[in-house]
């Protein structure tokens, strides 16, 4: 069974909130952003509990700073690591309190032992890579199924319902 749409998850459902539906949302991306603004509405209404890991919080923040440094400094992403190197002040204005709003809507579950042991199991049965491996083992043995992603790598784990965003032109709205 494919991927269900993002506002069609049930309430009172505990959600793995993958990192591309929070970088849609911080940057108000053109084609997803508008569902997922809405989702994240409804996680602020408690309709649904929303989970993260340290590692999407991670994956987010580094996708925001790159966007930034884009827009604020004309960094090209193939250049931002080398960039930040050289000149890591850069990043001393870069705004983090909308991320870090966005952040304390969700419950951050820990990755330890049991999902380590898990993520390996999972890199070999489905492919994936370490960060994806590592977020479905967390999403396992703290026994969420439902995911909020637009990934494709967690669309085939048959225990896993995930639900995706539908592409909307932000202009329409």
């Amino acid at each position: 069974m494919g991927p269900g749409n993002l506002r069609n998850i049930p309430e009172n459902e505990k959600v793995f909130v993958d990192s591309n539906i929070l970088t849609y949302n911080l940057l108000n991306d053109s084609v997803y952003g508008y569902e997922c603004n809405n989702f994240i509405k409804r996680i602020e209404e408690k309709r649904y509990y929303g989970f993260v890991s340290p590692l999407v919080i991670s994956e987010t923040l580094f996708n925001l700073i790159k966007a930034w440094a884009f827009k604020e400094h004309g960094v090209r992403p193939r250049d931002f690591p080398r960039v930040i190197k050289e000149h890591p002040k850069i990043l001393h204005d870069m705004p983090v309190d909308k991320a870090s709003e966005l952040f304390d809507l969700f419950f951050v579950l820990s990755i330890g032992e049991a999902e380590v042991k898990e993520s390996y199991k999972l890199i070999k049965k489905y492919y994936l890579l370490t960060n994806d491996a590592l977020n479905a083992a967390t999403m396992k043995v703290n026994r969420i199924n439902n995911m909020a992603t637009n990934d494709r790598d967690f669309f085939d784990i048959d225990w896993i319902k995930c639900w995706r965003p539908d592409s909307h032109n932000m202009q329409e709205h």
